[in-house]
């Protein structure tokens, strides 16, 4: 694990993160326009079957009749009608684009969600790799009165270059608090020898 590494693996989460935080908020952006799409229609539907109960009841009471245009106002009721089914239609179509774009939501969510956990671990990993270097800093250069400052690149001054791989490791298991077992040393057999020195 290096420290270039995973500020790089960092940077990109975050970077991924902030992308899919738009389009999440684009997402429900999308959730609030079709619902008030939907519930809209819905209003105007019931507005218009609300003139067909009025077209009724003029033809109940002959309104219509007098006039001779009867005939007109079947065909007028008719077109509400249709007119009613198109806005129904066109309500469960934006309810339908609703619900897509709430799952949309729920799925972006779920992505930053795994992106900030991603970046924290690399933030983690970051702090204990520096940590673990300014440890090596500090006992490196305590007693023999070298310079002790630390730049950016986590490197102190007139020691040694970094960590080394098992520090590295070290490092890494307090991080993620796994232990690793250590590697066992291989026996190495004694040939028994006949008293020979040959």
């Amino acid at each position: 694990m290096s420290l270039d590494k995973a500020e790089i693996k960092q940077a990109t989460f975050h970077q991924v993160g902030v992308l899919i935080d738009d389009s999440l908020e684009q997402a429900k952006n999308d959730v609030h326009v079709a619902q008030g799409a939907s519930v809209g229609l819905i209003q105007t539907v019931k507005k218009v079957e609300g003139l067909g109960v009025h077209i009724d009841k003029d033809l109940d009471e002959g309104k219509y009749e007098s006039i001779g245009s009867l005939e007109v106002a079947k065909i007028a009721k008719m077109y509400l009608q249709r007119a009613v089914a198109v806005m129904r239609s066109d309500a469960m179509s934006f309810e339908q684009r609703r619900l897509m774009a709430q799952g949309r939501v729920t799925a972006f969510e779920q992505t930053v969600a795994l992106t900030k956990k991603l970046h924290d671990i690399e933030t983690r990993k970051i702090e204990a790799i520096r940590d673990a270097e300014n440890e090596i800093a500090n006992e490196s250069s305590g007693s023999n009165g070298r310079d002790r400052r630390v730049y950016s690149d986590s490197r102190a001054i007139g020691i040694h270059p970094g960590m080394t791989i098992k520090q590295r490791r070290i490092a890494e298991e307090r991080l993620t608090g796994e232990t690793s077992s250590s590697p066992k040393k291989s026996k190495v057999r004694r040939l028994a020898t006949d008293g020979s020195n040959s």
